[in-house]
């Protein structure tokens, strides 16, 4: 970590930043990167955010996260105001080291400005992945359909089984590849909402039922599909309290039905 009295840079390839900086001037050349927006600036939490893309070096791709006052309040340190790209950060190094697959962080700082809190957070690009929405628009049939399920299922029962919930899990939030002879890998991405769930089973409930009613793409037969492999290796009664939990989970939050 390189720090300085307004900010602190995190680097895990010393090679992406020139040698010699201090922990300002690195985060102010990082804060200043060309502004090609992905993801344009958008309001909450009482600031912004966005993204951008910046190759490194002529050869390492990355997406730039670029935050200004987007916080949370952290009860383990007594409400104080944190940025959600380090609780992100936090997220991407734990699942990396669970072995769980997402984009690889590379480069996290923070300063403190007149402005409020910056923060940016920098991530290699996942290269030949897209989203599961464009994955299932692409794949029409329920057969072709079958192993990119049986990837993101894989992933959620690891993410899941390791006590983590996404809390905005979405055909957008996971990637996916085709590795060939059949076979797909899964992502996960944007986890500046993850946080340890009260029991695996609540915060698999929580996901699921968010991820079924927020990803159109999925058909009816594909949910059943999915849920009966999520399952597979429970008790008979486990589904029946899944499917009754992520039910009333969407009827609370007036979600769409998860099973249409």
């Amino acid at each position: 970590m390189h720090r300085s009295k307004q900010a602190c840079v995190w680097l895990v390839d010393d090679s992406l930043m020139p040698a010699g900086l201090s922990a300002a001037d690195m985060f102010e050349q990082l804060w200043s990167l060309p502004e090609n927006w992905v993801e344009k600036p958008n309001s909450r939490r009482g600031g912004w955010s966005a993204v951008s893309t910046h190759t490194f070096n002529g050869d390492v791709r990355t997406y730039v996260k670029r935050q200004r006052n987007h916080c949370y309040r952290a009860i383990h340190l007594f409400g104080r105001l944190i940025p959600t790209a380090r609780r992100e950060w936090d997220s991407l190094i734990k699942l990396k080291d669970l072995g769980i697959p997402a984009p690889e962080a590379v480069i996290y700082g923070e300063r403190r400005a007149k402005e409020g809190y910056q923060a940016v957070l920098i991530t290699k690009a996942l290269e030949n992945y897209s989203n599961l929405t464009r994955a299932l628009e692409e794949l029409p049939s329920q057969e072709d359909r079958t192993p990119v399920i049986h990837a993101v299922v894989a992933l959620l029962k690891r993410f899941h089984g390791s006590g983590i919930q996404h809390n905005s899990l979405s055909g957008e939030h996971i990637f996916m590849k085709n590795t060939g002879n059949g076979t797909w890998a899964a992502a996960l991405i944007d986890l500046e909402k993850c946080r340890r769930s009260l029991t695996p089973f609540l915060g698999s409930a929580r996901d699921l039922a968010y991820f079924l009613s927020h990803t159109p793409k999925l058909t009816t037969q594909n949910k059943d599909f999915l849920i009966q492999e999520y399952c597979s290796g429970q008790p008979a009664e486990y589904m029946t309290r899944l499917k009754d939990k992520i039910t009333t989970r969407c009827r609370q939050k007036s979600w769409k039905n998860p099973w249409k």
